[in-house]
């Protein structure tokens, strides 16, 4: 891209800003109209047409918010447009403008992960259904974190997460654990955990190990980290703590809606899709009723540890979930160094 177009977006950014300031959206929209116009010309202008189509889902009025749900323009964004819109505007604004397209789909279901029961909401309910999940937040689901989309930033803090006692493993007893350790292939749960964390591994400097083994949080942190499995873990001790389900369920939906420190966010509603997914393996429950606690009482019967090595720095999803009643456990370790 050339100076001249680079200055020129430059311009337009300070445009659609002014006119935001100002809430002036015709100009808004007007200056859009002329960034895809001039992309027919030959110029790059398509930054600034995805600067006005952010402003316009995250700061502009309901019906224009509604508008962009499904523009592809978003993929240049921080996040979905779906996402962004629900970060600033309730169901009951949006609704009334919702088309029955993907976006307007997404939409409910990212309001769902902030609280909104739309089990019995008509516009709700006729919409296409893009996610297998119930548009209410089952029993065992917590209140989500919710994400907080700023001019420049996109905010998805992981609050601090209470552990449940703690042990330290040393690298003598995770290689002894690692021996007796007897692996099951369990395919897809792990596929689905691995999923989770997809666009992490992209980067160079990034990891993911899963497994499923036979035995309890101690064989699966043994298999996860086997002579030659993973870097350094048998020089440094690793400290081991159970966490609560809603913990837990938080964590994974942290990692699942997020994009990795450098990819682009992949939304609350992917998130929560992706968690419950991977739970639905985990307990066996491929197909499951909605309207139940089937699903509830599964999850309620899972044991969840976290893990890391002493010192450990970096962007990581290290978790084991065991299931005593079947004599199994999971564990994901996944991260990213700099």
């Amino acid at each position: 891209m050339s100076d001249s177009e680079l200055s020129a977006i430059h311009d337009l950014i300070d445009e659609i800003d002014s006119a935001v300031f100002a809430d002036n959206w015709d100009e808004v929209r007007a200056i859009r109209s002329r960034c895809h116009a001039a992309f027919a010309r030959g110029h790059q202008w398509w930054p600034a047409a995805a600067w006005a189509e952010y402003r316009m889902a995250l700061d502009g009025p309901p019906e224009l918010s509604a508008s962009v749900l499904d523009s592809s323009a978003q993929r240049y964004t921080l996040g979905p447009f779906p996402e962004v819109a629900a970060s600033a505007h309730s169901w009951d604004e949006i609704a009334p403008f919702l088309v029955g397209s993907p976006g307007a789909a997404t939409f409910a279901h990212e309001r769902v992960v902030r609280g909104d029961d739309l089990s019995d909401e008509p516009v709700a309910q006729a919409l296409p259904e893009v996610f297998d999940l119930p548009l209410r937040l089952m029993r065992w689901e917590p209140n989500y974190q919710p994400v907080v989309y700023e001019l420049a930033t996109v905010r998805h803090e992981l609050a601090a997460i209470p552990t449940i006692g703690f042990q330290t493993v040393l690298p003598g007893e995770i290689a002894l654990q690692g021996r007796f350790a007897h692996s099951v292939g369990d395919a897809p749960t792990l596929e689905a955990f691995g999923a989770l964390v997809a666009p992490w591994i992209e980067h160079e400097s990034s990891w993911c190990r899963t497994v499923c083994v036979e035995g309890d949080r101690l064989a699966a942190l043994g298999a996860l980290f086997e002579p030659g499995a993973v870097r350094g873990f048998k020089r440094e001790p690793v400290l081991l703590s159970g966490v609560s389900t809603s913990d837990a369920i938080e964590l994974l939906h942290w990692a699942a809606a997020s994009g990795g420190p450098l990819g682009r966010r992949r939304g609350s509603a992917a998130g929560r899709s992706g968690v419950v997914w991977a739970l639905q393996c985990v307990t066996g429950l491929d197909q499951f009723d909605s309207s139940s606690d089937e699903l509830s009482e599964a999850v309620s019967e899972l044991k969840f540890s976290r893990f890391t090595k002493e010192g450990s720095t970096g962007w990581s999803l290290q978790l084991i979930v065991e299931d005593e009643r079947e004599g199994l456990s999971w564990g994901i370790d996944a991260g990213v160094t700099f």
